[in-house]
């Protein structure tokens, strides 16, 4: 017996997720290797439910050496940010007293030489 394309589109669902009885099984089998019509509906029918079961998934958790790394690895970037902040402001500080003490030996200097 030869089953119409019409329930074959119905039935393309059960027969991906193997909830049809074996004998229909085989009826769908044997049905979508003699019709192209109804394999290309198969087809589509199963990369779109690929793509629908793939977009579900959860990636996998995370291991605690991942986790514990994800810590060090942003303190370490605070870090870095702190000791050059630190430098910074060690740099500015100094540069402004060169500029003091500049000022201050020169400021000497003239009155000296008056």
């Amino acid at each position: 017996m030869s089953i119409p394309c019409e329930v074959i589109e119905d039935l393309v669902s059960l027969y991906k997720d193997r909830a049809v009885q074996p004998k229909t099984a085989s009826e769908v089998n044997a049905h979508l290797k003699s019709c192209s019509q109804c394999r290309e509906y198969y087809r589509i029918y199963d990369s779109i439910e690929y793509r629908r079961v793939a977009s579900t998934l959860k990636p996998p958790p995370i291991t605690t050496t991942e986790a514990k790394y994800a810590v060090l690895s942003s303190r370490l970037r605070r870090y870095r940010k702190r000791l050059l902040a630190g430098v910074a402001t060690i740099g500015l500080i100094l540069t402004g007293a060169v500029v003091v003490l500049a000022f201050l030996l020169n400021r000497t200097r003239r009155h000296s030489c008056d």
